[in-house]
């Protein structure tokens, strides 16, 4: 049997996989993973091709398989690629790709070898389902609502979520008054970072397209300011801190440690600052605490809020 599967996601990758070989009674140590990206593809349809000196059955899984996007491969390599897939060895075969395989291209010469596996990522109520099962296969105690926050801490990002909810596994069953926070990273402000670094270098194209995307993320802009100013004041403080040489490291995960705030946080602030004058920190914070006071008091539309941002200088 030969398989394709489609996914960005490499846990969800994983995941087929290991039905695949459950179903197949593949042992795991039978399964032999190659990444074309590195090394080709010669050596993997090598071991697929050859029994098991003691006739056990082997999965072999190529990741990054590039290849089958390839317009207008040579004869050789059609000649090739046809002897292997033509093959029927004892052994299975899957190719995956993070990109949707296309007809026009090596793959459309060999689609009816394959069987064709498409996995999207889980988003939205979806990726909350998935949360839930989890929670509740770990046995870990979660309220409802917190599910929902977590989606969107995660940034709706699946891969995000996989990560934060090994690291709850890790620390405690018993979430109940939302010391989850206290555990996972808030991927929101991230976005938050790639804002403030646009501010700092005047690029208006990306500041632009960020503040779209987390409106269309719907992430209201109030939020948003508020975790602007956060990063700024933090920003200050940071670099403050440089200047006097105050008894606070200057390095990120030591400063982590004597201040409590999330070392990557730190660490992103330290590299966005590190042209960044003190002088000019202190005027963006100005500008934008203005910006923040006339969305707040004033009848001022999220539009004019979002060009405001786009002519700090």
């Amino acid at each position: 049997m030969k398989y394709i599967v489609e996914s960005k996601s490499i846990v969800l990758i994983n995941k087929i996989i290991d039905k695949i070989r459950s179903a197949k009674n593949i042992e795991t140590e039978d399964v032999l993973v190659f990444d074309f990206e590195e090394s080709g593809y010669d050596s993997a349809f090598s071991e697929y091709l050859t029994d098991d000196l003691f006739g056990n059955k082997k999965l072999i899984h190529i990741k990054s398989s590039t290849f089958l996007n390839e317009k207008s491969p040579n004869k050789n390599k059609v000649e090739y690629l046809t002897k292997i897939f033509e093959s029927e060895p004892n052994n299975i075969l899957v190719l995956s790709i993070d990109k949707k395989v296309k007809t026009g291209t090596v793959f459309g010469k060999f689609k009816d070898s394959f069987e064709i596996i498409e996995y999207g990522e889980p988003k939205g109520k979806e990726l909350e389902d998935f949360i839930t099962k989890y929670l509740t296969n770990n046995e870990i105690n979660f309220k409802p609502y917190d599910v929902k926050e977590l989606v969107a801490y995660c940034d709706d990002k699946f891969e995000y979520a996989i990560n934060e909810l090994n690291k709850i596994k890790m620390v405690t069953k018993d979430i109940t008054n939302g010391e989850w926070k206290d555990i996972v990273y808030d991927y929101t402000k991230q976005n938050v970072f790639e804002i403030v670094k646009s501010i700092y270098t005047k690029d208006g194209v990306a500041l632009k397209e960020q503040l779209i995307k987390l409106k269309e993320q719907g992430q209201p802009l109030f939020l948003t300011l508020s975790f602007i100013i956060s990063d700024l004041t933090l920003a200050i403080s940071v670099k403050l801190n440089e200047l006097n040489k105050t008894s606070y490291s200057t390095n990120p995960y030591e400063l982590s440690k004597q201040t409590g705030i999330n070392s990557f946080r730190l660490k992103k602030m330290t590299e966005n600052i590190r042209d960044v004058e003190l002088k000019e920190l202190i005027k963006i914070f100005d500008e934008v605490n203005k910006i923040q006071n006339d969305f707040r008091y004033s009848e001022v539309s999220e539009t004019a809020i979002m060009a405001k941002l786009l002519l700090i200088k």
